[in-house]
Formats: C-alpha cells, structure tokens, sequence
C-alpha cells in the first residue's frame, strides 16, 4: 500500500473501514473527533514495540528472584537478546522513565514500568 496522498474525507473513511472494519472505523472516529491522525511507519512502530519488550524484561527481571533487587537489570544480556549495544538499552530505558515520569506527573495510568 503507498501512501494515501489528496484524498478526500469520504475515500480516507473508506479506506480506513476497508484496513479496520466498519466498527473499529467508528470506535478510531469516536476516539479522535474530527482531529488530525499520524500514523508510524512501519519501522517505528516496530522499534517501538521491542522497546517495550525491553521495558517488559526489565519489569520481569525485578519480580523474578530477590538477587534481582539491588541490580535492576542485565543490559548485556538485553543487548545480546535485541542485538544492540549496552549503550543503547541505558538509552532506551532511560528514556521510557522520563516518558513515565512525565505521563505520571500528568496524573494518567500507565502500564509500561
């Protein structure tokens, strides 16, 4: 699928409904209200989603064996897992906690840490 360029409010709905369903159509319409909607390419998304698994073992890790207490988790074996650096797993983590911190400080729920 390219990318949907000078279509109209109707062949966008279409479209939608036709990747979606009809009800979810409806559910993303009641959800948003007339407000603009980006969606990630692909990649992003993709990024994203391993970064939360990231997230999801280090949350493991902690509930797993009290040794996991005073370490909070083993970035070589996440970069060696998601075939990335030490550097970059402190990075990402270090990231979703200021994510967390400030959806926290907003007052909203959060599942993520």
């Amino acid at each position: 699928m390219g990318k949907p360029i000078g279509l109209s409010t109707l062949q966008k709905i279409i479209l939608i409904s036709e990747v979606v369903g009809i009800e979810n159509a409806l559910l993303l319409c009641e959800a948003f209200k007339g407000g603009s909607v980006r969606f990630p390419e692909t990649a992003s998304l993709v990024k994203a989603l391993r970064d939360r698994e990231i997230i999801e073992e280090i949350k493991k890790g902690k509930k797993r064996v009290r040794e996991y207490r005073n370490k909070r988790y083993d970035a070589e074996k996440l970069a060696k897992r998601f075939k990335m650096s030490k550097a970059n797993i402190y990075f990402k983590v270090k990231r979703f906690s200021k994510l967390y911190k400030s959806i926290i400080a907003q007052g909203r729920e959060v599942e993520i840490l």
